[in-house]
Parts: C-alpha cells; structure tokens; sequence
C-alpha cells in the first residue's frame, strides 16, 4: 500500500513527505504513464493520501511494522504491506497481504450495518428521465429476478473496468482478442506457441504454456488436482515431454505442438540451468531443470491487468457526461473511473474513500 504525504508510520521511521511531494511525484514526466493524468485529480489523491492511510487503520488494517520502502515513481519511502488476514484457503487466498486490507474493511463494513449483495449484476442506471437528471438507483439482476435499490444518497459505481470487453479494449490495442483472460494460472516457466491461425483462433497471441515437472510440484507446494487446475482444455500431464505435447489441446490453437519441439525447448532451457544464464530470454539466474516426470502444462497466455480508463469524474469523485455536466447522484472510482493512471489499491482506496464521503454528504432524496 504506497500511500504517502505524512503518515503515522512514515513519522513513526523518520520519513519526511509531504502531499505537495506525493503531487510532484505523480506528475513527473519521465514517467510516460502520468502524462495523461487529469492534474486535478492527482491533485486531490495526493492531498487525501495520508487521511486514507490513517482511515484504513481506524477500520482495522493493521500494516507490518517495519520501515517503508521505495516504490517506482517514488522521491521517498512510501511501500508498507499489510498483515496476511488469514491463511485459511476459505476465508481468502492463501498468504496474500491484499487480504490484511479487504478483509479488515469487510468486517468493519459489516459491523456498520453495510449490506452485501452476491450474485447480483448490475444493468441499469435508473434516472428521472431516462437519459437526464439524478440517478435514483438501479436494477441489477440474481438468478433471472430483477432486483430495483434505490438510492436515497447516491450511487457509486466502484468495481470493474472494461478489461473483459473485448470490443471495447480492442480499440485501444487490437491485438487483444478474446483468448486474453482478466485472470491466469501462474506457473514456472515457458511453453512454445502454437501456430497461430488465419480463422479466427489465436488471432492475437495465442497460447503460452507453462512447461513444468514434479519437482516444480513439490518445491512450490502445488497441488495439480482439480479445483486447483482446470483440465477442459486449459491443464495437462503426462509421464513424457512428448507424450504432454499430444495432449495440449485448446481451441485458440491452430496447430498441435510438436513432441519433438517441446523437447527440444525444454533441452535447451535445461542447457540454460547448467550455463545459469538464459541466453533467449534473459531470465536472471535460471535454477531448475524440468526433468523429473510427470510434466505438466499450464495456460499462461499474459493476461489483462489494469484499466486506465473510465468514466470521467471530477476532485468529488462525480461521474461527468459527454456535455461536461455532472450527473446528479451518481460517482465512480476504482478502476471505473478515469483521468489517473496508476496501478493499483493506492488510487482504488483513496478514490473510493472520496466517493464515500461525497455521496454520503449528498443531500436524501
């Protein structure tokens, strides 16, 4: 959690920062990622900076207490990580710290009375007018029922990007075909691409597989059994290198992997762990052979990670229309709204923090 400006534990180990500093930072130009910014709004996420971090404590997160550290695009130490919440693979994923921040604030939002809705989708806005004056609040669907909330304050549209709109993200990069997941299966190593097609399939990247063996298996405590893997298409083992290339299979692969090709890759990168330098690719340090059957291919096709874009909103985290004008009722943050392109939970928390607080000033309707 890189959130800065002066907070208890930033003090704590003699940081000295300033929101003025966390401003100058997030808007330097050698990072090409902050030129298309909206200032304002950075302006107002460096101010709220250390008000989220001490409210993220007040609602229960605890953080390791050990000195920040440096993070990319940072003058001074801002990093802090939050406690793991839980290791048990029911509560959340294991040994996570992203769970010492959403765990905490589930409970807390609980015991404030919040109300939490699973297996409901959103799919309309409802206005006055169906295309003009204050949102009142929405229909969402559960299970074939449509489900009317209305808004007494606002809404705030705080989860989801457009990550998984193929149409929509294919206007900004047409390589990102539909074989691209928002989610993946991370494993050790590469595979080798299928060919990839002219009908369609794999029309973008196509298929990545991460080769592995038994060993891999134990040292990093995996279990490749289902629920934990997926064998419709996404999942393979065999005693073999070749007898592992005969059975991937996928529908964005044109072409079968050859045996005798995926043999030849996984010598060669095991020629790679006896040299310790991986002469292709360049991965640092390569340490481990894939030798010891069986072996396994994973699905590990790169996948979608941040969206930096959304609906325009402005410093009160309200949603504004094509006409510039704000719509009455409704906010947004988190990776819905635009204008600041940063990764990850520091814009997430602060925006939605503002959002918060803006809506629940709103006046009742």
């Amino acid at each position: 959690m890189p959130l800065g400006g002066g907070t208890s534990l930033q003090k704590k180990y003699g940081v000295v920062d300033s929101a003025d500093q966390v401003y100058l930072d997030h808007t330097n130009h050698k990072n090409s990622d902050f030129r298309y910014c909206d200032r304002d709004l950075v302006r107002m996420w460096a101010d709220e900076n250390a008000a989220t971090f001490e409210f993220l404590i007040e609602n229960d997160v605890k953080f390791n207490d050990e000195k920040p550290e440096m993070v990319n695009g940072g003058s001074v130490p801002r990093l802090f990580v939050a406690k793991v919440y839980s290791d048990d693979l029911a509560e959340t994923i294991n040994g996570r710290p992203g769970s010492g921040l959403v765990r905490p604030l589930e409970k807390s939002a609980r015991a404030k009375s919040v109300e939490i809705l699973l297996k409901h989708k959103m799919t309309r806005v409802i206005r006055e007018n169906p295309t003009s004056g204050r949102v009142l609040g929405i229909s969402a669907t559960s299970e074939s029922k449509t489900v009317n909330i209305r808004a007494r304050k606002g809404v705030i549209i705080a989860t989801g990007g457009h990550t998984s709109n193929v149409a929509f993200r294919r206007m900004f990069d047409p390589r990102l075909t539909e074989e691209y997941q928002v989610v993946a299966f991370l494993s050790a190593r590469l595979g080798t691409n299928g060919d990839l097609g002219r009908d369609g399939k794999a029309n973008g990247g196509g298929p990545i597989w991460a080769i592995f063996d038994f060993d891999a298996v134990v040292r990093e405590k995996w279990d490749p059994k289902p629920p934990n893997v997926d064998l419709n298409g996404w999942f393979f083992s065999a005693d073999t290198i070749a007898d592992l290339a005969g059975k991937i299979k996928n529908p964005y692969q044109r072409r079968p992997i050859p045996a005798g090709v995926l043999e030849q890759t996984v010598s060669k990168y095991n020629g790679f762990v006896d040299a310790g330098k991986d002469s292709e690719f360049g991965k640092p340090g390569p340490m481990y052979k894939i030798q010891k059957p069986s072996f396994y291919a994973a699905w590990s096709t790169p996948i979608l990670h941040d969206t930096l874009t959304g609906l325009k909103i402005n410093t009160k985290c309200q949603v504004i229309d094509r006409n510039n004008q704000v719509i009455p009722g409704l906010y947004a943050c988190g990776e819905s709204a635009g204008g600041f392109a940063l990764h990850g939970l520091p814009r997430v928390t602060v925006f939605g923090r503002v959002a918060g607080r803006e809506a629940a000033s709103a006046n009742a309707s």
